[in-house]
């Protein structure tokens, strides 16, 4: 199976991600820069990455890469995904490159791109690249690297946004960090907050003691489930490795589904973007449709994964959208540049603005979201998708198919 996914690059470390390769895909990183025209005199890479074991001497062959090209690079070490591409987008780089494999068992590592702008570069355009990596030469003389704490001004940048000032109710959650990067927004954040959290796994691991990267798994969310009951609290939350996605437990121990979390939340963005557009995934739950234009909204529905998500979102100046894995998108225009990111945070400051403003429970909100039955999201592996489409594509051609 390929390392080259749709949206990065991900594989088992060192078999199929190594220094080496990564050197490779990072020249074809480079190569895409280049012909999008960032990378010009004194242009700038930001670097970061996970937790896990193998990210540090992952990430040194990519900067020693970039800096052989000549290029400065901005090291954030250990960050968040949401931080990483606010960083990129904020500061105007002329790329950014983050080493880490998301939600994939400790065994796994993987690397991803954003252009400037936070255009995001995907793993099988980066392969396509790889022949042209002699576009980027040594060049004659290597380029500079810093260190830099960006977190603080993403918090802070999140705290101001979802006026949590405004916020005036404690509540009582239950965070799970999951031993990944979003420990160490912790401190920056939670004094802007009005939580009395009760937090587990807060210690930075690349061996995922606590309960694995993945918080969607059923054995880790049972866990979370029994704290928050145990603990009698408002709700909780768990982060995945790198904190792209955020799962919620309402206060009766039940997952609260991603799609649903978009359909609560999109009553906040609507309150503060009166007819906007609100996009979903694919897979998502029609209740979002009719939630948005029930609000005098719309919604916009696009193939599943957050690089179509982002795509969609910037066609129609949606200020919000997600899908059913957790991944929640916001629309950001700071500087010259307008565009989308996940961001975990906003979304809980969000959920905090509508239990106070509503005076209800999460599993209320929760339910005046869910208007229709839905099943969870099934997976199967088949050997021959195509010819499987075809026919179920003839079989149910009365249907309405897209």
């Amino acid at each position: 199976m390929s390392i080259y996914k749709a949206y990065d690059v991900r594989g088992i470390y060192p078999d199929e991600i190594n220094q080496e390769i990564i050197s490779k895909i990072t020249k074809g990183f480079l190569v895409y820069f280049k012909r999008a025209g960032n990378l010009k005199l004194g242009a700038k890479i930001l670097v970061g990455n996970d937790v896990r074991l193998s990210s540090p001497e992952l990430k040194k062959a990519v900067v020693d890469t970039i800096l052989r090209a000549g290029f400065d690079v901005d090291d954030m070490d250990v960050a968040t995904t949401d931080s990483f591409y606010f960083s990129v987008g904020f500061f105007d780089y002329a790329g950014g490159i983050h080493i880490g494999a998301s939600h994939n068992p400790p065994q796994y590592n993987g690397i991803k791109a954003v252009a400037r702008g936070v255009d995001f570069v995907r793993g099988e355009e980066v392969e396509k690249l790889i022949p042209f990596i002699y576009e980027i030469p040594d060049a004659p003389d290597l380029g500079a690297v810093r260190k830099v704490d960006l977190l603080k001004i993403f918090t802070d940048y999140n705290l101001k946004r979802g006026r949590a000032s405004d916020l005036t109710m404690r509540r009582k959650v239950v965070l799970d960090p999951g031993n990944g990067a979003t420990i160490l927004l912790l401190p920056y954040i939670l004094p802007g907050l009005p939580i009395d959290p009760v937090i587990v796994n807060n210690e930075l691991d690349g061996n995922f003691p606590g309960r694995g990267p993945n918080p969607y798994l059923p054995e880790v969310y049972e866990k979370l489930r029994n704290l928050v009951l145990e603990n009698k609290v408002d709700f909780g939350a768990a982060w995945d490795n790198d904190a792209d996605r955020i799962m919620f437990i309402d206060e009766t121990g039940k997952v609260i589904p991603g799609d649903t979390v978009i359909g609560i939340v999109a009553r906040k963005i609507l309150m503060e973007n009166p007819g906007a557009t609100i996009t979903h995934d694919a897979v998502s739950t029609k209740s979002i449709k009719e939630i948005a234009q029930s609000l005098g909204g719309e919604a916009k529905r696009t193939r599943v994964g957050y690089v179509f998500v982002k795509r969609g979102m910037m066609e129609t100046d949606s200020p919000f959208g997600g899908e059913v894995s957790g991944h929640f998108q916001y629309l950001y225009k700071e500087g010259v540049h307008k565009w989308s990111s996940e961001n975990t945070w906003l979304t809980l400051i969000y959920i905090m603005h509508l239990l106070e403003e509503s005076g209800k429970k999460l599993s209320e909100l929760a339910k005046e979201a869910t208007l229709y039955h839905k099943s969870d999201v099934m997976n199967f592996e088949v050997s021959d998708p195509t010819s499987l489409i075809g026919v179920l594509k003839q079989k149910y051609s009365d249907g309405n198919q897209n």
